[in-house]
């Protein structure tokens, strides 16, 4: 089943998707140096928590690719 959204709708997604990803990682980082926060570093809640709020409601492609986006720049972050 196609998109009925625009091109420029789907992309600006997907960049929005990169941005918390990339603020994921950076949270992450200051967790993992941050002695009472430390054990957030490490859990799969957040991470969890992210990909559902960036891939609810979305076709299937849109999704993982939003869901990459996250991912990706979490990493790099």
């Amino acid at each position: 089943m196609a998109s009925t959204e625009p091109a420029g709708s789907i992309v600006r997604r997907i960049a929005a998707a990169g941005a918390l990803g990339s603020a994921a990682g950076v949270a992450t980082a200051c967790a993992y140096y941050t002695p009472g926060l430390r054990v957030l570093a490490h859990g799969f809640v957040m991470w969890v928590g992210l990909l559902v709020a960036v891939s609810a409601r979305r076709p299937a492609r849109q999704a993982v690719a939003a869901a990459s986006a996250l991912l990706v720049a979490g990493v790099l972050s």
